[in-house]
């Protein structure tokens, strides 16, 4: 079974720009799972890193619970 790994993308970035990522850890014996937590291109908004966090942990709690995370 390949080994996991977790992509997440920063602040103000988009998921697109870490396909060639994916493709790369994959040809190399991974399986590469993107945290999807949306698409948002801004530095100006109201969102709190605190906020961020807290959703992060519960995509992955879900991930997981799915079997999708293990």
């Amino acid at each position: 079974m390949a080994r996991q790994v977790l992509i997440i993308h920063g602040w103000s970035d988009t998921s697109k720009s870490f396909r060639s990522l994916a493709g790369f850890l994959s040809n190399h014996g991974y399986e590469p799972k993107v945290l999807w937590l949306g698409d948002y291109i801004s530095k100006d908004d109201d969102v709190r890193v605190e906020d961020v966090a807290k959703r992060m942990g519960e995509v992955i709690d879900g991930m997981i619970a799915s079997g999708d995370l293990g």
